[in-house]
């Protein structure tokens, strides 16, 4: 489907640019693949630029459920990077 298709985008791309990749995975209908893809897009982009990353997750467009486990998400990812 495209939401899959979008969702390997988003993997793709995310290392790389996690900004475009966090665009990406926003344009996915799916909330459970959207979620999933925002997690990878959120998680890459905190590394690449964390205060970027942690202002989009409180975008009006993301529920606040899902925003509250892309924020633990990339505290778990930094703080593994920090181990």
């Amino acid at each position: 489907t495209k939401d899959l298709a979008t969702e390997r985008l988003v993997a793709n791309v995310a290392p790389f640019e996690g900004d475009s990749a966090f665009a990406w995975a926003l344009a996915i209908d799916d909330p459970d693949i959207s979620l999933q893809a925002l997690t990878t897009a959120t998680t890459a982009w905190a590394r690449q630029d964390r205060a970027a990353a942690e202002a989009a997750i409180n975008n009006p467009d993301i529920a606040p459920a899902s925003r509250a486990t892309l924020m633990n998400a990339l505290t778990e990812s930094l703080n593994q990077k920090n181990d």
